[in-house]
């Protein structure tokens, strides 16, 4: 094999490892960005009991809707927070 096929194959063989390297970050990062089923569940029995033990929101006029993971602090919070919403005014909010 001359010289010419030796640097095609290392050069083939750098971008086939470069490309390899991207794809597993954008693995490792798309995976970091999804939810844990079983801690949203967790979040939203929490949220449910706060709602009912605090006395501003005893009324009951408040609805669990879903959840908000932030994971890169956009939000202001730690992880995971239950979306809570009044019924009678629409404001949401998290908890």
């Amino acid at each position: 094999m001359g010289k010419f096929a030796k640097r095609i194959l290392i050069g083939v063989g750098a971008v086939v490892a470069v490309i390899a390297v991207i794809i597993g970050f954008v693995v490792y990062f798309l995976a970091g960005t999804l939810p844990d089923k079983d801690q949203e569940d967790l979040v939203k029995k929490q949220a449910a009991e706060y709602l009912k033990t605090n006395p501003d929101y005893k009324d009951g006029n408040y609805e669990i809707y879903g959840t908000l993971y932030d994971n890169m602090g956009n939000f202001g919070i730690d992880g995971y927070a239950a979306k809570v919403r009044n019924k009678d005014t629409g404001v949401e909010f998290p908890v």
